[in-house]
């Protein structure tokens, strides 16, 4: 019996999300872990999954002692974010899923979603799938709306709109310095583009590129 597409991504994730961070075994991963080296999730921080879909790394942040705000603009994937929290009744408290996709400006915006799964849903990629307008905010309003006084850590997969929730971020980059954990693989120039704006915001983001993501903090 063939697993499910959804199924599989659970598979992936845990290849590459719950291995390393849980045993520190590195053999599975492909696109990378969300922890390395200095960026890591401390018991206390606040913690934005931009892009939570199924739910994996806003359990593992919650289990790591954080408060997640879990963004996922796309319901079905919501649908399934739900049932994963449900089977964690320990800490879905610690977890706030927020309706809203993120990039440089609040709008709507048109998202493809891609026949057959709810990985890979982008508002920026050409790709073809049903489409779904959502709601977009920017990470500086939210953090505004919501009275945040810290983020500190932000983890972004949102499929090539990385550089964008990063322009909507400026402020909160300034301010708060996070840790940052950023997927680099969807656009060509994506290593090149995020570094930039990262040290835009503070020049002493320290940075690795490493598998297909980019690591930052400031010491």
């Amino acid at each position: 019996m063939h697993p499910t597409r959804e199924e599989a991504y659970y598979a992936m994730e845990i290849g590459d999300i719950l291995f390393p961070a849980l045993f520190r075994r590195y053999g599975y991963v492909d696109e990378g872990p969300y922890e390395w080296g200095a960026v890591r999730i401390a018991p206390g921080d606040v913690v934005f999954d931009c892009g939570a879909n199924l739910g994996v790394f806003s359990l593992l942040a919650a289990y790591r002692g954080a408060e997640v705000f879990a963004f996922e603009p796309i319901p079905q994937a919501r649908t399934i974010l739900g049932q994963t929290l449900a089977l964690n009744p320990d800490l879905q408290e610690r977890v706030h899923v927020v309706p809203y996709a993120l990039g440089a400006e609040e709008k709507d915006a048109e998202f493809t979603v891609l026949a057959d799964t709810l990985v890979g849903s982008s508002m920026v990629l050409p790709q073809s799938g049903r489409k779904v307008r959502v709601p977009v905010t920017t990470v500086d309003a939210f953090v505004a709306a919501e009275g945040l006084d810290a983020v500190d850590f932000v983890k972004a997969d949102i499929e090539g709109a990385e550089r964008q929730m990063l322009a909507g971020a400026a402020d909160t980059l300034r301010r708060c310095t996070p840790k940052v954990a950023i997927c680099t693989y969807h656009l060509a120039d994506d290593a090149v583009v995020l570094a930039d704006l990262l040290r835009k915001a503070d020049f002493r983001y320290v940075l690795n590129e490493r598998w297909k993501k980019i690591y930052g903090y400031v010491p």
